[in-house]
């Protein structure tokens, strides 16, 4: 199934800009009817393995961004039931100038899945909110933004725990 795009107003209420919606339906577009098939347009479908949309989407960008061709990422990622995150990996690091092909795609993958794990982070919603908004226009995910400051933590270990120890007090 093809979607095409008819009209978009400038006034958007749902916090995504015409431009990006456009570019995601050209990615979606990208696919034939049998990649299209693969990806899940409910969660019925979801269950039994297809693929949610966002992550065919990041594969279609990953494709783009290495000169394959969307299916055969989006088959891979399938095959190999790689995350969003791990896609996002492979763009960045492709867009950072390291060599990411079809040869090596998997391998790219398992490296980055070797090196990171996935853990769940609790924070105050203002806090978090402000987090975001000091670390605009730096240009750096905000999976790398936390393992920073968690480096940052490692680093000055006496002085986190001197705050830490201030915060726990109050």
């Amino acid at each position: 199934m093809y979607f095409s795009l008819k009209f978009i107003s400038e006034n958007y209420l749902i916090g995504v800009k015409p431009g990006t919606i456009i570019n995601w339906i050209r990615l979606w577009n990208s696919y034939p009817p049998e990649a299209q098939a693969m990806i899940a347009k409910d969660k019925e479908e979801l269950r039994r393995g297809l693929i949610p949309p966002s992550v065919a989407v990041e594969a279609a960008y990953v494709a783009r961004s290495i000169g394959m061709k969307a299916p055969e990422v989006l088959k891979e990622t399938i095959t190999n039931k790689w995350s969003m995150h791990d896609l996002r990996f492979v763009r960045r690091h492709a867009k950072k100038g390291f060599a990411v092909s079809k040869n090596n795609l998997e391998e790219v993958v398992n490296t980055h899945k070797k090196q990171t794990i996935e853990i769940p982070i609790f924070a105050a919603r203002s806090t978090y909110q402000k987090f975001i908004e000091m670390t605009k226009g730096t240009g750096i995910v905000r999976d790398e933004l936390i393992g920073f400051g968690l480096e940052f933590i490692i680093e000055n270990e006496g002085r986190f725990f001197k705050f830490l120890t201030t915060k726990m007090q109050a």
